[in-house]
């Protein structure tokens, strides 16, 4: 699934400084394209419609955008882990036009699925007729984005789909401050809705040219979910894992409900949001430089297992595929760190460019270093997934999970100034027990390849 990072790669051996600059943009937008999208959409929208809603239709709006991404990608992980098992498999096997007909089933399945979910949510919801459509279909659209997302990462034309999403979030900026000027809160929401509908059109359309089809549906792509049960649990509970400290604080102190079952906190949510921003220049890294460079390594390993190489071979390859990992690591936290260091440094005048309270300033470097921490443990999970160790990965992301629910609760009914360590101290403890995991798993590879795995059995066909 690194494909994509492959055709990324050739703008960096331009080397050029604007090629390196066009490969990391392009590799962002893969990598965290609906992220940027709805944050920036978000600020922007945010701080152009005080002109024309009242503070409370604002706090409508941002609630809802942000129940429906949260929602919507906590429900889809029961399926994004396993279908990116199966393209994974599939591109392997060299079946390209089994992938294209796979993600249609998916996508009926999840589009009638999300249907359900929204009706009974927005369905008893006092808001306008309107406003209740333009909800339900963002949520199906950021739904099937979701599920598409996993079918880009192996795609060849990034630029495409970095024109896709800059095409669609002006549309949803453009389209949402009419929708805001003529029509209010319904406007608002319903412009930004067709601005996500044209991402997710453009972006199919993407699919539909890079993957060539023979049938309309392949529900074979089912058989993946009884065989790997446990990639349905990791997804989900990976993804409720990144959002249940805002949960937390959407129901605590300082939290506000705007209306109906609609809560936010400004505390937490605007601070959450830059956290979010600051770790995407290491998705993207991990796109076009590290999964490339270790998928390498990890290839050969693998393949020499495979061919029946000498144990030397095996030895010198796996050698590899070590430093490869450790490289990785350090190359990664090496940056990141520099980027959340930054943030902590200059947190106060952060807070005036973006008009925050200064009651949020430990919140922000607390969350920016947290996000330091649970994006090295994302890679290294990402890592143990490569070497198929389901069961270990489902311990480390239910773990994160639940030390994040308890640790925020506990710190959500202290003083203000300690919000946001309970995510920091998840975060550290997780990523802990994962490289050790990790380390333990590298040190034991040939058992874990020649015992526990059987190489003729780890794709579904």
């Amino acid at each position: 699934m690194a494909g994509i990072g492959f055709h990324l790669q050739k703008l960096l051996n331009k080397n050029t400084y604007l090629a390196s600059i066009q490969g990391y943009f392009h590799s962002a937008m893969v990598s965290s394209g609906p992220w940027i999208l709805t944050v920036t959409s978000l600020l922007i929208l945010n701080s152009w419609s005080g002109l024309f809603l009242t503070r409370g239709e604002q706090d409508l709006f941002q609630s809802t955008i942000t129940y429906i991404f949260a929602f919507s990608l906590v429900s889809t992980g029961l399926i994004q882990m396993g279908a990116t098992r199966y393209v994974a498999d599939q591109l392997y096997l060299q079946k390209n036009y089994a992938i294209l007909p796979s993600f249609t089933a998916l996508a009926i399945i999840v589009g009638v699925v999300q249907v359900c979910l929204a009706l009974i949510f927005w369905l008893p919801a006092p808001f306008s007729l309107v406003y209740k459509i333009a909800a339900i279909h963002l949520y199906v659209i950021v739904s099937l984005l979701w599920l598409l997302m996993t079918y880009l990462s192996a795609a060849k034309d990034y630029a495409s789909i970095t024109k896709a999403f800059l095409l669609g979030s002006f549309c949803a900026l453009a389209l949402g401050a009419l929708g805001a000027k003529h029509y209010g809160v319904e406007g608002i929401l319903a412009g930004f809705a067709l601005g996500e509908c044209l991402v997710l059109v453009l972006l199919l359309y993407r699919v539909l040219l890079e993957f060539p089809d023979e049938d309309k549906f392949n529900w074979n792509v089912l058989q993946i979910f009884p065989r790997y049960p446990i990639l349905a649990l990791i997804g989900v509970i990976y993804n409720l894992g990144i959002w249940v400290d805002k949960f937390v604080f959407w129901r605590g102190p300082q939290s506000i409900q705007v209306e109906y079952l609609l809560y936010y906190n400004p505390l937490y949510d605007n601070a959450s949001f830059l956290a979010f921003l600051s770790v995407i220049p290491s998705l993207a890294l991990l796109v076009i430089k590290v999964e490339t460079d270790f998928y390498e390594k990890y290839k050969a390993f693998y393949g020499s297992i495979i061919h029946h190489k000498s144990m030397g071979t095996i030895q010198k390859h796996k050698a590899e595929l070590v430093y490869s990992v450790r490289f990785s690591l350090t190359k990664l936290f090496q940056m990141q760190t520099i980027i959340s260091l930054s943030i902590i440094i200059f947190a106060p005048d952060i807070l005036v460019f973006m008009g925050m309270k200064w009651l949020q300033l430990s919140l922000v470097r607390y969350l920016a270093l947290g996000a330091l921490l649970h994006v090295m443990f994302l890679i290294v999970v990402i890592f143990l997934l490569y070497f198929d160790l389901r069961l270990e990965v489902f311990f480390l992301v239910s773990f994160f999970a639940l030390t994040n629910l308890v640790a925020t609760y506990f710190t959500s009914t202290l003083d203000p100034r300690f919000y946001g360590m309970g995510y920091l101290m998840a975060s550290l403890i997780s990523l802990t027990i994962s490289l050790w995991v990790l380390i333990e798993s590298l040190e034991k590879l040939e058992y874990i390849v020649f015992v526990r795995q059987n190489l003729r059995k780890v794709v579904v066909r």
